[in-house]
């Protein structure tokens, strides 16, 4: 509540009050996939937080919370179209489809909602691809990137690409963490 003001946590929950369920069984299960992930990856930044900089965990454990919001938004907005198309592609394959079928990016359609939505742009900055954090947020990024590849590689049951002495990929934002 500090984080985000009385207000907003008011807008939001009564927000949720007003949500309409899906009517498409389909659509819903893949609106609480990509919740799950945000729940997940949440959690696994703060975890990853509280070893890295303790006194951040709060907004690394908040803007994993964002991270994938992007995406529920997407299933909403398109619902069977979605389906249709997660059901053929994995999550790298189905975000270019997506981009190159409707015009939309999930993250950055994540971001513009959060962003009217009235969530401070300090939490913002660690999923936004193109800001630049400064001074000791600049971890912010890569602990919510590394939460949310570590929860991408559970659900993709691929947990040997982690293992002690696998070699991370360049591109990974574990690699970077040096845990």
């Amino acid at each position: 509540i500090d984080r985000l003001g009385s207000d907003s946590i008011i807008k939001l929950l009564d927000g949720l009050t007003d949500r309409e369920s899906f009517s498409n069984p389909d659509v819903s299960r893949w609106f609480e996939i990509h919740r799950g992930r945000c729940k997940r990856t949440s959690i696994v930044g703060k975890m990853f937080a509280e070893t890295l900089v303790k006194h951040l965990s709060d907004d690394c454990q908040l803007s994993g919370l964002f991270l994938f919001f992007g995406d529920m938004l997407t299933v909403s907005h398109l619902e069977r179209q979605y389906v249709e198309l997660a059901e053929e592609y994995q999550r790298g394959a189905l975000n270019y489809r997506l981009v190159q079928a409707f015009k939309f990016e999930p993250q950055e359609v994540g971001l513009d909602y959060l962003r009217k939505t009235g969530i401070p742009e300090h939490l913002l900055g660690a999923i936004d691809k193109e800001a630049s954090l400064r001074g000791d947020r600049a971890i912010l990024k890569t602990i919510v990137n590394a939460a949310g590849e570590m929860v991408d590689t559970f659900d993709l049951n691929r947990w040997e690409k982690l293992s002690p002495g696998a070699t991370l990929p360049s591109k990974s934002a574990i690699r970077l963490l040096v845990l």
